[in-house]
């Protein structure tokens, strides 16, 4: 197996989890979650992922 390289997204992170995450709705669909590191923009949370059982993007979130 070839050996992976560093993307140029920057290093991966991670989010000790559970604990609530502040949310503040945007324009359309979008909500906004501030953490220390960055700002993320949530959107599309309709989106089904896993048809056979439903799931979406903000099932998967939440």
């Amino acid at each position: 197996m070839p050996k992976r390289t560093r993307g140029s997204g920057g290093p991966a992170f991670t989010v000790a989890l559970p604990r609530p995450l502040e949310t503040r709705k945007g324009e359309r669909d979008a909500w906004w979650v501030e953490l220390p590191e960055r700002e993320l923009r949530l959107s599309n949370l309709d989106k089904v992922f896993w048809p056979d059982e439903g799931y979406t993007k903000g099932d998967v979130i939440s």
